[in-house]
């Protein structure tokens, strides 16, 4: 009787045991649900393998070659863009694009839009201080008054003084000078080229000549009159040997006459470099 009762004490003291270790190291079974590799739970070295694979791993080998990957979230240092250098900001906004193409989620998308306005509101106020400074520094705005860029109104003027001064050094010369151009009867631009070249005696009292050279082939020859109509400049400098310069060829308007004549001067060494226009 005594025995048994010492064998129920020594199984109950043992269950007891058992039951308060197994609470002590894991939870109950109502507490330990959705456990293991069916319900996505990985091993630590699987959790650190993926880790390395993910913050290391910039390329894909596949089939032998190596391919670039790219991080499928954008990451903008925000505390430190406005004192990153603007090459660092260009190459981030590239990256941030390129990561919201591949991975277009709203998050990737709004990182990049915030990107373009940071940027935009630069370029902004470089515009709006460029301006500022222009008009309101004194040395700043005094230079930017003299060069052509600054004003439509100082461009305007600087082309009609030219268009005068270019006007009269042509008509000092006009004397002195003729323009002879090379045609064919079969030619459809000579005929258009008559026009305007009389036009361009009216204003500038240059006179011109036409040679036919289907009648006057060795003026083609010595000249390699290949295209009409051919244009070229005489001018009769008195005392000295005539000279004579090809100054275009193909259909000529009465601006290109003008450039031509004033270019032909220049070579002939009778004008300055001023009185071209480029």
């Amino acid at each position: 009787m005594q025995y048994n009762k010492f064998k129920t004490y020594l199984l109950t003291t043992l269950f007891i045991f058992s039951i308060t270790s197994l609470q002590a190291t894991e939870k109950t079974y109502f507490e330990d649900s959705k456990r293991g590799w069916f319900w996505g739970e990985k091993k630590p070295i699987e959790e650190t393998l993926e880790k390395i694979n993910t913050d290391e791993n910039k390329s894909i080998n596949f089939n032998g070659k190596e391919y670039k990957t790219i991080p499928s979230t954008t990451y903008i240092p925000w505390e430190i863009l406005d004192k990153l250098h603007p090459d660092e900001i260009l190459q981030l906004e590239v990256d941030t694009r390129n990561i919201a193409v591949v991975y277009p989620t709203q998050e990737n998308m709004v990182e990049y839009k915030k990107l373009q306005k940071f940027i935009s509101n630069q370029a902004m106020g470089f515009v709006d201080t460029n301006y500022l400074v222009t008009k309101q520094n004194a040395e700043i705005s005094n230079w930017a008054s003299e060069t052509s860029m600054n004003s439509r109104l100082v461009i305007d003027a600087k082309r009609t003084n030219l268009w005068e001064k270019q006007r009269k050094v042509i008509s000092e010369h006009r004397k002195d000078m003729i323009i002879l151009v090379a045609t064919l009867p079969t030619c459809p631009y000579c005929k258009e080229q008559m026009p305007l070249l009389k036009e361009f005696e009216n204003e500038f009292g240059v006179e011109f000549k036409e040679v036919d050279i289907s009648k006057n082939k060795e003026f083609a020859v010595n000249y390699q009159v290949q295209k009409t109509p051919d244009l070229f400049l005489l001018y009769r400098d008195k005392g000295d040997e005539p000279l004579l310069t090809r100054f275009g060829n193909g259909l000529h308007t009465i601006q290109d006459l003008k450039s031509g004549i004033l270019a032909s001067l220049y070579s002939f060494k009778k004008i300055s470099q001023d009185y071209l226009e480029y």
